[in-house]
């Protein structure tokens, strides 16, 4: 009898552990994700004073601006501008793991132009470079829509903190540090993160 107890207690048990093996298995995501994390930040140069660019934030016309971006990993990125009128990259390169880059290079910036009251600005991160070929294919607003289908499926949030970027680069002049939290973000597959500033002629 106690022999017979064994066995029945057996092939339940392992009735059972097979049944959560495979309910462990169809639970387990099934492709792989991606998790980008990065320090992303604008500094806007208006009449010889620099500073940090907030996501909603207002400017002049002729002010300058340069995109500052440190990622945990090898990203491609594509820097995207956007108005009413049109939306189209900006700037498309590629950056190494733990190194900070800034974009224009060589100590250029790039400008508000005042062509309309609201420029948006979107910084693209990626861990490949397929993405390009929906950048190549399409313009204004149905690339602006793909953006923004990106950008809620990456759930771009705050990280933790970032470092300062006083002469990191040796061309950032007396930025002040206490109208903006530096932050590192993260996103899903994709890390996407969106400026919009109204512009004052």
């Amino acid at each position: 009898m106690k022999i017979l107890f064994i066995i029945l207690f057996s092939m339940v048990f392992s009735v059972l552990f097979l049944s959560l093996g495979s309910a462990n298995k169809l639970i387990a995501p099934s492709i792989n994700v991606d998790t980008l994390k990065a320090q992303i930040e604008i500094t806007i140069l208006s009449n010889g004073v620099e500073r940090y660019a907030r996501v909603y934030d207002k400017v002049k016309a002729g002010d300058k601006f340069q995109i500052h971006i440190k990622g945990e990993a090898n990203y491609f990125v594509w820097i995207i501008y956007s108005n009413k009128k049109s939306t189209y990259v900006l700037s498309d390169t590629t950056i190494k793991a733990g190194i900070f880059i800034t974009l224009p290079l060589s100590n250029k910036y790039y400008e508000f132009d005042g062509n309309d009251p609201q420029e948006n600005l979107f910084v693209f991160l990626a861990v490949n470079h397929l993405v390009q070929k929906s950048f190549n294919k399409l313009i204004n607003q149905d690339l602006l829509k793909y953006i923004k289908e990106k950008s809620e499926q990456s759930k771009c949030n705050i990280c933790e903190s970032g470092e300062p970027l006083i002469n990191i680069n040796g061309n950032l002049r007396a930025v002040t540090l206490n109208d903006h939290q530096l932050t590192k973000y993260l996103g899903i597959n994709y890390l996407i993160k969106e400026y919009q500033f109204n512009v004052k002629k």
